[in-house]
């Protein structure tokens, strides 16, 4: 199994960030067919192969996610456009 975890700093408000997270959590729905809710002030997410979590905190965002056997080839360009994202809306 794969695993990724990515930390970024912001200096938002927790419901800033938390709609940026959102925002994410609907592109990763998009492409890749994960199903995500919110508890409390993290946002789970999952789908066949994947899994994962997003916690919102007040200075600090941590992501941490584990992909399948079968979705291990798209490591690197999942964690890229992740990190991407998050440099472009939590700065």
């Amino acid at each position: 199994m794969a695993h990724i975890s990515i930390q970024r700093q912001h200096h938002m408000t927790r419901d800033e960030v938390k709609h940026q997270v959102e925002a994410l959590a609907q592109t990763l729905k998009d492409k890749l067919g994960a199903d995500y809710q919110w508890e409390d002030d993290t946002l789970k997410f999952s789908r066949k192969n994947a899994s994962g979590h997003i916690k919102v905190g007040n200075e600090q965002v941590d992501i941490e996610v584990s992909l399948g056997t079968m979705l291990r080839p798209l490591k690197g360009s999942l964690e890229k456009m992740v990190t991407e994202y998050l440099d472009e809306h939590l700065a």
